[in-house]
């Protein structure tokens, strides 16, 4: 048969993408970036702390360090994520035992009650485990 061509169609019932309204953006309390949209779901905790404390970095100023106790003083405490703690089967939290400390406090979704250095100790154990379990695999 003949080839079919393509011909060009005015589209009369689209928008002109330049003409497009522009929406308003609605202010918000912690300042975004221009190539931020509104599709993204809202943060977990970790992923809240992690934000406020690059956006704590980009302010110079220690937004909430003052509720964070200086690292002399600080020593376990409950937490949201403490309750299973007694059972072994917390997630003890990155932040706590840092230096700037966990910016959630109590409210943290991670184990305030671990001893420092818990995180690692516990890492450490799954990677030998892991290797161990590879091993016995190969022979």
């Amino acid at each position: 048969g003949m080839p079919v061509m393509w011909m060009p169609v005015p589209m009369t019932g689209l928008v002109n993408p330049l003409t497009f309204p522009q929406q308003p953006r609605i202010p918000e309390s912690a300042p975004s970036s221009a190539s931020e949209d509104d599709s993204h779901p809202p943060l977990p905790l970790a992923g809240r702390q992690l934000l406020s404390e690059a956006l704590g970095y980009l302010g110079g100023s220690g937004g909430n360090a003052g509720s964070v106790p200086p690292m002399s003083e600080r020593r376990p405490a409950p937490s949201a994520g403490s309750s299973m703690h007694v059972t072994g089967q917390c997630n003890p939290c990155a932040h706590y035992w840092k230096d700037r400390g966990c910016t959630l406090g109590a409210a943290c979704d991670f184990c305030h009650l671990c001893e420092d250095g818990e995180l690692k100790r516990r890492r450490k154990a799954k990677v030998a485990e892991m290797r161990a379990g590879r091993t016995r695999i190969g022979s």
